[in-house]
Formats: structure tokens, C-alpha cells, sequence
């Protein structure tokens, strides 16, 4: 169980588990938020009928859940923003370019007529 409290890692963790949880656990929120923009992406694209849900192990599609994945990367860039790189911004502003654009597309394809 994880020291929620924060300070030393209980007595039982040796050097292995120690590692592996610096790996796991990022360092500030930022990093989390940063991690969290590609995370949100993947469902996004999933939902969107783009790529194979890897769950269901084939492509569905569900445009209200595509939607709310798009809007958080949006927000989370919103709110990371400070925190990136020129790179990195540069790079996340376009994977969310991508993902609205592919949205709508995938949106117009679902409207009769």
C-alpha cells in the first residue's frame, strides 16, 4: 500500500520495488497531467472507430465518449500549458488539431443523409 501521507516508502520495499515505483509515480502533477494528454488521445481515437478497442479486440464506435476525450485533452493542455516545452507544446497542439478534426469527420459520417 502506498504511503499517502507522504515521506520514506514503508520498511518492507527493497531497492527493486523502490525503482520501479519512481517509475510509476511521477515526480510532480504536471508530469502526471503531461502523461495523462496521450492516455486521453488513445481513448479518444477508440471511440472515434479509428483504431481497435483493445478490450473488445475490434472498432466501436461511440461518439458521446469520443467527444468528452476530446474536451479533457483540451483542458488538460489548457492547463499544462505553462509547464510544456515550446516542443512539446508545439507537438500536443497538433495531436489535438488531429483529434478535432478527425472528431468531426467521424461526426459527420454518423449524420444522416
Amino acid at each position: 500500500m502506498f504511503n499517502v501521507g507522504g515521506g520514506a516508502p514503508p520498511p518492507d520495499w527493497g531497492p527493486e520495488m523502490q525503482r520501479a515505483m519512481e517509475q510509476v509515480i511521477p515526480k510532480d502533477v504536471a508530469t502526471l497531467v503531461k502523461s495523462l494528454v496521450p492516455m486521453m488521445a488513445s481513448q479518444a481515437w477508440i471511440f472515434m472507430g479509428k483504431v481497435v478497442n483493445p478490450l473488445q479486440r475490434k472498432v466501436t464506435k461511440d461518439l458521446d465518449q469520443a467527444r468528452l476525450a476530446v474536451d479533457c485533452v483540451g483542458a488538460l493542455l489548457d492547463q499544462v500549458d505553462r509547464f510544456l516545452t515550446a516542443e512539446e507544446r508545439q507537438q500536443m497542439r497538433q495531436m489535438a488539431a488531429e483529434l478535432r478534426a478527425n472528431f468531426l469527420e467521424a461526426a459527420g459520417e454518423s449524420q444522416p443523409g
